[in-house]
């Protein structure tokens, strides 16, 4: 006999966390959206991958043109944010995009303006600081 009660209670929950779902995903496309622009207003040099592709709503991949990927990996860790550059040698973006600058940054049902606000504080001094580094020591 099929446990009716339990279906029921599946079929209300289902319900229930597909219109939070929807509002989730909204926020969090909104969130990384505005990490996005705010770099690229710093940064004018910077690459957004993907802008205009279907995408993930949480995940934002960035390129730092000039910027070598391990510095600035080193410098947005010391500082609390985290950034990918890729996991095996399949997985990396320099391999899936050509770009050995570029950067995904993940954000979760949890992250908050102020968390992005902090975050964009971060990335764009170490962005900056790499740059310049990376000038001083080019041939």
């Amino acid at each position: 006999a099929l446990n009716t009660p339990a279906l029921f209670g599946l079929g209300f929950a289902a319900t229930e966390v597909s219109g939070a779902f929807d509002h989730l995903c909204l926020e969090t496309a909104r969130l990384r959206d505005s990490l996005e622009e705010g770099i690229k207003l710093a940064i004018p040099e910077v690459s957004i991958l993907y802008k205009d592709a279907e995408r993930l709503p949480n995940v934002a991949a960035i390129s730092f043109p000039g910027v070598h990927h391990e510095l600035l990996a080193f410098h947005l860790k010391e500082e609390g944010v985290f950034a990918s550059f890729g996991g095996g040698q399949m997985q990396k973006l320099e391999y899936l995009t050509n770009d050995p600058c570029a950067f995904s940054f993940s954000l979760s049902k949890d992250t908050t303006e102020e968390e992005i606000d902090r975050a964009l504080g971060i990335i764009i001094n170490a962005a900056q600081k790499c740059r310049t580094f990376s000038k001083e020591v080019a041939p």
